[in-house]
């Protein structure tokens, strides 16, 4: 939204999105490390879902990482948590869900795991967990991490890859107001539309004019015209 306002009419004008196989296999590991944060042990986790061996793998690495981010065990967290704005002007009924949100020391800590063997997600500045840490910080249910802390952090666990990004809270604070401005530009008739590494993740592409030519073709009709 933040990045092509113009994206939300698009996506809206789509049918709803078919679950692939990766998107299946992703789902299913995130309710794996679900289990393993409430106290599950591995073994019957990968027993119980049939994992294959890199599956496994995925999942140990994404232990292993917790424990390097938390060695002593002494971050207080929830996980797979519904986060809103509700109440905020321009934003009611905006929400996400977050893997985990949790507090260690006076730093708040947004994770995110990422399953796929793709496109390697980078935690600088990343707008998905901004997205998540504002939202929570205004849900009754996490706003409790944000209480009394300094700096907040952000990170992607995307085997074999760990990505960190620690910054204050006026990063925070402008991207909400960022947030704000974009959701309120979208719900114009004329929202822009602007091509990047976004598109690579927007479901509207089969309609966009900018990705299908549409805008392009009279511009360069009339080009030709005066060519001739």
């Amino acid at each position: 939204v933040i990045s092509c306002p113009g994206s939300v009419a698009l996506v809206a004008k789509m049918p709803p999105q078919v679950e692939n196989k990766y998107m299946a296999e992703g789902t299913m590991l995130h309710a794996c490390m679900e289990d393993l944060l409430a106290d599950g042990e591995l073994g019957d986790v990968i027993a119980k879902n049939k994992l294959t061996d890199d599956q496994a793998a995925k999942l140990q690495y994404c232990l292993d990482a917790l424990d390097e981010i938390d060695p002593e065990q002494k971050m207080v967290f929830n996980q797979e948590v519904e986060v809103s704005f509700d109440g905020v002007k321009g934003l009611d009924g905006v929400f996400g869900n977050v893997d985990l949100i949790g507090r260690l020391g006076d730093r708040v800590i947004v994770l995110d795991w990422k399953f796929g063997d793709g496109v390697p997600v980078p935690a600088e500045n990343n707008k998905q967990l901004l997205f998540y840490a504002a939202a929570a910080r205004r849900t009754e249910e996490t706003k409790w991490a944000f209480e009394d802390t300094e700096e907040l952090e952000l990170i992607i666990v995307q085997p074999p890859h760990v990505k960190r990004w620690v910054t204050d809270f006026k990063t925070l604070d402008q991207f909400e107001l960022d947030l704000v401005r974009a959701v309120k530009l979208a719900q114009q008739p004329d929202a822009p539309i602007a091509v990047g590494d976004h598109c690579r993740w927007c479901a509207g592409k089969p309609l966009c004019p900018k990705m299908t030519g549409v805008i392009d073709r009279p511009l360069k009709f009339k080009l030709d015209s005066l060519d001739s």
